[in-house]
């Protein structure tokens, strides 16, 4: 197959980030809708966390930090075993 190169250099070294905006592009072309208040709201509750767990984080101790952030991925763990084996 022929394909044109029509990306700079600098974004084609970057990879896989092309093909998702690729891929996002080819799907709203092809008629898929974009809904806004969703993804609002999760752009929102996003930038909330990110800013309380930076708070957080700057706060408290190593050993503390990393004592939290082990029981965050142990329960996102058994959440994902959990959802992949029973729902």
């Amino acid at each position: 197959m022929f394909e044109q190169n029509i990306l700079p250099d600098s974004l084609k070294r970057s990879g896989w980030r092309c093909n998702i905006l690729d891929y996002d592009a080819v799907t709203v072309a092809l008629g898929a809708e974009l809904f806004l208040a969703p993804m609002s709201f999760i752009v929102i509750i996003c930038l909330i966390v990110a800013v309380s767990s930076a708070r957080f984080a700057n706060r408290c101790d190593i050993l503390k930090l990393n004592r939290v952030i082990g029981i965050v991925l142990l329960i996102l763990g058994i959440f994902t075993i959990f959802t992949k084996y029973y729902l």
